[in-house]
Formats: C-alpha cells, structure tokens, sequence
C-alpha cells in the first residue's frame, strides 16, 4: 500500500486509489509523511482517495465515472481479496474481477496489489502464488513480487525486494530492492518516510540470501563457473542450483568454451539486462 502511494507520486499523473483495507486517515498520515521526505510538504492534487466496501462490480460504473471527470491515468486497486467479485468459485471471480478492472478506463494504468501465500513466501527463490485462483497472475500484463527483508530488530526501517515476474510486452526487468525509512516527531507520531534504492542482493529473506542473488554474487566475483563449481560455492543442492539457472536463463548464460562436447559453465548475461561491472 506504502510502495503503490510512492509510486503514484512519483508519477505526477493524475491517480484514484481506491481503498478496501484501511481509511482516509491512515492514508492521509502515510501520504504527509511520503510527501514530507520527498521534500514536497505540499499536498498533492494528483492523489485522489476513495474509501471501498463492496465487490468492484458494484462500483463500476461509479469508477467508470470518476476516472473521465477526473482524467485519471492511473488507478490502484488495494487489494485485490476484499475487491473481487463474488460467485463462489475461484477461478469464475478472479476472471470477473480482472475484466472488470480491465473495464475501468482505456487510458488508465491499473495497480492491482495482492497477497501471496505463507507458503510460497518461505521458498528459497521462485515467484510466491497469490492467495486467489491462478487466472489473477495469467491475466495481469505486468507483475511484479514485493518481499520484505528480515531486519524486524531495526525498526526504524524496513528494507523491500522488488522481483519483475512477468511481462507480456516489453523487457523483463532486474530486481530491485528498497529501504523505507520512518522517523517521528517530538510526539513519537510518524513524521517523515524516505524511500532509498539498494542493491537487491544485500537484502535477506527467510533468514538467509536467495538462491538467485547467491549464484548472482558468486558469478560476478569470479566469472563463468561450472554448476559444481556454483554448487560448493553457494552450500546450495544440484537441483537447487540448476532450478535457479534455468529459472534466471535470461540473467545466466549457458556456455561451452571447451567446445559442444565439453562441460558446460555459466555466466552472466551483459549488456542488455544491465548487468553491474564484475566486482574487482
């Protein structure tokens, strides 16, 4: 919710959020304080909030409505669980919910956050399952996974990982990762929220790096490296290891500089992905 707000101030466009989670009062506080460490103290007029109750199809001709009088070009929808439409079947109201949304504007950028399950936010690498049918992912043009890092003992920041899962047009972008800053006033109320970039593979998740950003590490320390070579180095399985390669095949490359016949090594893929300069 945090991240959805930042992101429709960094935009400039006009954006309705529409709200079935929390309240115009905690929204207010997080939108003063995001605007007080961007350095804009000033409220915005490209923010606009709705408070939601009711399935999204009860709204949407109301929605439809606001979005033209307001030349709305960005619309985020928190969240998707409370918002989508009741049948009674899984899979009926995810498509339902999506065509609907997809309804809302032709011009209009729609944000649709959602939550994974406990269990596939536990996994060593991979992308977390939404807790909805499989249609909700199947359906988005773009998705990105947010996961949180484990700095509960810090509390006056939390540190975010950003993963581009799927893209239906355009390049798939690398991870990104966040620190969200929070300080209070005199009063130990919130004050300020500064968001930071940083690199994606300091964060930990689950009490320990990712499979993905361990391989990722490794290889730009040393260069191209057999898969037993990535295996010991990272203290990760030969499943492990080999679901990540092929998992991340456009961030590692497959190689054979012994010719066809020989063993095949990894590296990573530069230039177009932006790929950093190998650590000296």
């Amino acid at each position: 919710s945090l991240l959805a707000l930042y992101i429709c101030l960094m935009s400039g466009e006009p954006c309705l959020y529409l709200d079935w989670e929390s309240n115009i009062e905690e929204h207010q506080d997080r939108l003063r304080a995001l605007l007080k460490g961007l350095g804009r103290p000033d409220e915005p007029t490209n923010i606009y909030y709705r408070r939601m109750s009711r399935p999204i199809d009860e709204e949407a001709q109301f929605i439809r409505k606001e979005v033209a009088r307001l030349s709305i070009r960005r619309l985020v929808v928190d969240s998707y669980g409370p918002a989508s439409v009741r049948t009674g079947d899984w899979t009926d109201s995810a498509i339902r919910t999506m065509d609907t949304i997809r309804s809302l504007g032709k011009s209009v950028t729609r944000l649709l956050l959602t939550h994974i399950s406990k269990d596939s936010a536990s996994l060593d690498g991979g992308a977390g399952k939404p807790i909805a049918s499989i249609y909700v992912p199947n359906l988005a043009r773009s998705s990105w996974e947010m996961r949180q890092g484990d700095n509960e003992g810090d509390e006056d920041y939390i540190e975010v990982r950003l993963d581009h899962r799927k893209v239906n047009r355009g390049r798939k972008y690398r991870p990104k990762g966040l620190r969200i800053v929070f300080t209070e006033d005199a009063a130990k109320s919130l004050d300020a929220i500064y968001v930071q970039d940083i690199d994606f593979k300091t964060i930990i998740l689950n009490g320990h790096q990712p499979i993905d950003d361990r391989i990722d590490l490794f290889l730009q320390s040393r260069g191209e490296a057999t898969v037993k070579e990535i295996i010991k180095a990272t203290g990760s399985g030969e499943d492990t290891v080999k679901k990540s390669l092929k998992r991340n095949s456009k961030w590692f490359v497959q190689t054979y500089p012994g010719g066809p016949r020989s063993e095949a090594r990894y590296d990573l893929r530069e230039g177009e992905l932006g790929v950093p300069p190998r650590i000296p």
